[in-house]
């Protein structure tokens, strides 16, 4: 995909569609525009064998193969682009955590479809002034809970636990080691990298058996978003550590077992201004279910 336009094949059969308005679409292919504007931010996933879930500034979309069919199921009032790791689908439950509530003057919530993306519903989770984003939404398959990241300053960062329903469970912990875009649920623990652009980043290990947490190596850097391949798993920080060496490189990571991480590579952050520009950052291609 590229700004506003986005094709690729399922099932090898090609499809093509345009999301955004055309003069936006022409002006996002001027790389300094582009960035200024967040105009390279989109979101393309596949949420079944023939449905497309897209994301492009505040609207949500659902393309339909083959009848290629391109419905708007919501706008988002303040949310331009959400990370990856705030897309949760998960047989057939899609939730889409909502990100950028400027200035604390809205409740914060996800947007979720129960029937594989037919229908669709706002669920407020959070009241106003409590949290600013939601940083990332993932599915306990162990325990059968969501987990909600929020952020974005130390005292709106946390970790809550809700039901399928979306009705609140618990609160796990609040605070900046609990701030996480990439989570990982194994059967015995949960595995956290923690996002702290104002120091440190670590892993977080939580005991399931014991509910206690505890610290583990530290990070070279925020981290953003993560995917597995196999056994091999994959992570890229940001460069907005500006304290540190990691306000100058954005690094990937490699590890076997979510504890352990080794650095693959780095990249050596421009010179655009981070305050209109934004920091260095990597991702990877989102991935869904196949039925």
């Amino acid at each position: 995909s590229f700004v506003g336009h986005v094709e690729g094949r399922m099932d090898g059969a090609p499809f093509s569609v345009n999301v955004g308005k055309a003069w936006l679409n022409a002006l996002g292919r001027v790389r300094v525009f582009s960035r200024l504007l967040r105009l390279h931010r989109i979101n393309v996933l596949r949420i079944s064998k023939t449905r497309v879930l897209i994301i492009y500034r505040n609207d949500v979309f659902v393309f339909e193969l083959p009848t290629r069919t391109l419905t708007r199921v919501h706008r988002f009032p303040l949310t331009h682009y959400v990370h990856t790791q705030s897309i949760s689908v998960h047989d057939g439950r899609i939730a889409i955590g909502e990100y950028g509530n400027i200035g604390q003057s809205k409740s914060v919530g996800a947007l979720v479809s129960l029937d594989g993306g037919t229908s669709w519903q706002f669920k407020r989770l959070f009241e106003q002034g409590l949290v600013k984003n939601i940083l990332a939404i993932q599915y306990d398959a162990h325990e059968q809970n969501y987990w909600v990241f929020t952020g974005d300053s130390a005292r709106e960062s946390g970790i809550h636990l809700f039901d399928h329903t979306f009705t609140p469970v618990k609160t796990l912990g609040e605070g900046l080691a609990f701030r996480a875009i990439s989570a990982f649920f194994l059967a015995d623990k949960v595995v956290w990298l923690t996002n702290n652009p104002f120091g440190r980043s670590v892993v977080q290990i939580y005991d399931r058996a014991s509910g206690t947490g505890g610290t583990g190596e530290a990070l070279p850097g925020p981290v953003w978003y993560s995917t597995r391949l196999g056994n091999d798993i994959y992570a890229c920080t940001a460069a907005e550590d500006v304290a540190g060496e990691a306000g100058n490189h954005v690094y990937v990571l490699h590890s076997r077992d979510h504890l352990h991480w080794n650095v693959l590579c780095r990249f050596r952050k421009d010179r655009m201004n981070r305050r209109l520009f934004l920091y260095g950052l990597g991702t990877f291609p989102q991935t869904g279910p196949s039925n």
